[in-house]
C-alpha cells in the first residue's frame, strides 16, 4: 500500500476541527504489540483507505517518530519504527493508546498510563523521548 493522501481531499481547512479529525484507540499488549500494532479494520475502511505508507506518530511533546505502515491481506499495521516508538516512549502493557489522524501519514498520539488511566508527564516534556525520523 503506497503512495496517495490515505484521508481524501484535505483542501478543506477543517484540520484544526478535532470533530474531523478521525481517531483510534489501541490497549497495548506486550505480547503482540512490541513490533508492530494493528489499525482497526473499521477505522481504515472508513477513513483510512488511502494512507500512505510512510506515517509520522507525534507524541504531545511534539517528538516525531517515523513508522511504516503495512497492508497484509487488507489489514493495516504500523510495524517498521513501531518497536523504537514503543521503546523511546516507554509504553508498557495494557497502556491505552489514542491515534488521532491529523491529515495525510500524520497522526497525534496521547498515551495513557494503564493503572492511572493519565499521560506520562514524559509524554509531554520529552525527558526520554527523542526524535527519530527515516
Amino acid at each position: 500500500m503506497g503512495g496517495g493522501s490515505c484521508y481524501g481531499d484535505d483542501s478543506d481547512d477543517d484540520s484544526t476541527d478535532p470533530r474531523k479529525e478521525p481517531s483510534f484507540m489501541k490497549i497495548f499488549d506486550v505480547q503482540r504489540n512490541m513490533e508492530s500494532i494493528r489499525i482497526p479494520g473499521e477505522w481504515v475502511r472508513n477513513y483510512g483507505d488511502r494512507l500512505p505508507s510512510h506515517c509520522t506518530l507525534s507524541m504531545p511533546n511534539g517528538v516525531p517518530w517515523s513508522v511504516q505502515m503495512v497492508k497484509e491481506n487488507d489489514v493495516c499495521y504500523f510495524r517498521q519504527g513501531w518497536g523504537v516508538f514503543v521503546r523511546g516512549n516507554t509504553i508498557e502493557n495494557k497502556d491505552m493508546i489514542s491515534f488521532t489522524h491529523v491529515g495525510g501519514g500524520e497522526f497525534h498520539v496521547l498515551r495513557c498510563k494503564f493503572l492511572t488511566g493519565c499521560p506520562s508527564r514524559t509524554d509531554y516534556d520529552g525527558e526520554f523521548s527523542s526524535p527519530i525520523i527515516a
